[in-house]
């Protein structure tokens, strides 16, 4: 395993070392960047709920786990597809990159440019950037087996169902009336 040190950092960002504690990673898409394994925890507060979440990090790689409440929600992502259960339910969804890339298309020619449509699939990466108080270390070995008793539903054509439905409506509906998706 290569030490981290805050020149191999700055020669692998190519970046002036950054005055932080050493060795420490910010973000969580800098640790993607290193392509080193990496666990990174961070908090965020949802109302008056706090949510922390754990993400494992190797190259393309995530896996997270945040707790809600008593639920555990994890997702992994392996570079090609996304993956999301909960603890102690046996199904799960799945969607890949590609489609995800799609949806996200689609959504913006659908939405007006105020609005952000809150059933548009949330990429992980994305997620990360709002992540707050990041801390990251080097981490062992991480286990990205998906769990072999939940059952993932792939997302993709059931949410290429709902847009071919709601690009309908819209076609149907008349003039300054807008649908809100539910």
């Amino acid at each position: 395993a290569m030490e981290v040190t805050p020149d191999s950092m700055m020669m692998a960002q190519g970046v002036a070392p950054v005055a932080e504690e050493k060795g420490m990673v910010s973000s969580i898409k800098e640790a993607m960047g290193l392509g080193q394994k990496m666990q990174c925890t961070y908090a965020m507060s949802q109302g008056d709920k706090s949510i922390e979440s754990t993400v494992f990090i190797d190259g393309s790689k995530v896996k997270s786990t945040t707790v809600v409440g008593d639920m555990t929600v994890y997702s992994l992502m392996d570079g090609e597809n996304q993956y999301s259960w909960t603890s102690g339910s046996q199904t799960g969804m799945k969607i890949s990159k590609a489609c995800l890339e799609k949806m996200q298309a689609s959504v913006k020619d659908m939405a007006k440019p105020t609005e952000t449509p809150t059933t548009a699939p949330q990429d992980m990466e994305k997620a990360f950037e709002m992540a707050k108080n990041v801390k990251c270390e080097a981490a062992p070995a991480v286990d990205f087996a998906l769990p072999k008793d939940v059952t993932f539903t792939d997302q993709c054509a059931m949410m290429e169902q709902s847009m071919k439905m709601m690009q309908e409506m819209q076609v149907k509906m008349p003039a300054g009336t807008t649908a809100t998706p539910y």
